[in-house]
C-alpha cells in the first residue's frame, strides 16, 4: 500500500510538532496528502460530563464552545508556521497527486468514532505514544490501531532522522505480523535497510524468519535476518528492542497483539512493553 494519504489526529491542547516531522519525511517520500484533522467533542456532551465543581466555578456552554474555538485556530496556526518553515504547501488552491502538501480539517463529535472513520480512508494515521496523564492520546491511538483497519504509525516526542533509514520487522509467524507486512510493503521498498527480528514468545506461528526473508526477496526487498528465539534472558518485548537498538534501527514494524477490546486495551505483553518502551516510531497493524 503507498502511503499516498496520512492522517494526523489533533485537538485542544496537543502538540503534533513531532508528528508533522516524521509524517513530511514519509510525504516526501510517496508524494503524500498530510490531512491534519482537529477534533472536538460536542460541548453539549462535554458540559454534561464535567464535575459539578467545576460547573460551580463557572464553566458554561459559551466558555466550551470558546475554549475549543480558540484551541482550534492555535493548532492550525502551528500547523501553517509548520508549513511555511518546511517548505510544505498548506491547503493548495488545487490539490496535486505528484506532490506533497498538508490540509487542515475539523470534525466534531466522538473521538473514537471520528478517527476511526477518518482512517480507513487513510494509507497511515500518525499517532502519539499513549500518555498515561492524557486521555486523548490514548483514545486516538486505540481508535486507531483497534478500528480504523489501516497501518497506525506511534511516534515518541524525541525522533530525529528519516525513519525509513533503517526498518526493523518483528516477526513470529502471526495473523497480526502478516497483516501488518502486507499493509507496509511500498514502505518496506523505500527503506535504506531492512532486517528481520524473530523474538521467543508464546504467539509464535509456524512462518519462520527465512520464510519471511524468502517472501520479500521477491518483492525486491533485501532483508537481514535477527533470529532471537534461543535468547531467554528477557522477555520478547525487551529482546526485540534491544535488537532494533543494536542495529541502530529508525523504525519498528510489528502486529498489534491483544486479548481484550476494554477501554484501557489491554494489550498483549509483547506489544504493551513496545509502546512503552520505544524510542523509535513504530508500525502497527492488528
Amino acid at each position: 500500500m503507498v502511503m499516498r494519504c496520512i492522517l494526523i489526529p489533533v485537538g485542544v491542547g496537543i502538540e503534533a510538532k513531532h508528528r508533522f516531522d516524521t509524517a513530511a519525511k514519509l510525504a516526501e517520500t510517496f508524494n503524500s496528502r498530510i490531512e491534519v484533522m482537529f477534533v472536538s467533542p460536542v460541548p453539549e456532551t462535554y458540559l454534561s460530563g464535567l464535575p459539578d465543581v467545576a460547573i460551580a466555578a463557572g464553566v458554561t456552554f459559551d466558555s466550551i464552545k470558546a475554549e475549543i474555538q480558540n484551541g482550534a485556530a492555535i493548532s492550525k496556526t502551528k500547523l501553517a508556521s509548520w508549513c511555511a518553515a518546511n517548505g510544505i504547501d498548506f491547503e493548495p488552491a488545487a490539490e496535486k497527486r505528484d506532490s506533497r502538501f498538508a490540509v487542515w480539517t475539523e470534525e466534531v463529535g466522538d473521538l473514537e468514532s471520528c478517527v476511526a472513520l477518518a482512517g480507513r480512508v487513510s494509507d497511515l494515521v500518525v499517532v502519539d505514544k499513549p500518555k498515561i496523564d492524557e486521555t486523548f492520546t490514548q483514545r486516538v491511538f486505540e481508535a486507531s490501531v483497534f478500528s480504523a483497519g489501516r497501518p497506525t504509525l506511534m511516534v515518541p516526542e524525541a525522533v530525529n532522522g528519516d525513519p525509513l533509514r533503517h526498518v526493523a520487522i518483528a516477526w513470529n509467524g502471526s495473523l497480526e505480523s502478516a497483516r501488518v507486512i502486507g499493509q507496509s510493503i511500498a514502505l518496506l521498498h523505500k527503506a535504506g535497510r531492512v532486517s528481520i527480528i524473530q523474538a521467543p514468545g508464546p504467539d509464535e506461528g509456524n512462518t519462520e524468519v527465512a520464510d519471511l526473508s524468502a517472501y520479500l526477496g521477491w518483492h525486491g526487498i533485501a532483508a537481514e535476518s535477527h533470529d532471537l528465539r534461543s535468547a531467554t534472558d528477557k522477555s520478547a518485548g525487551e529482546l526485540i528492542l534491544d535488537e532494533a537498538a543494536r542495529h541502530d534501527a529508525s523504525m519498528l514494524v510489528m502486529g498489534a497483539y491483544t486479548h481484550s477490546r476494554l477501554r484501557q486495551f489491554l494489550l498483549g505483553g509483547v506489544t504493551q512493553h513496545v509502546v512503552t518502551h520505544a524510542r523509535i516510531p513504530v508500525l502497527m497493524t492488528h
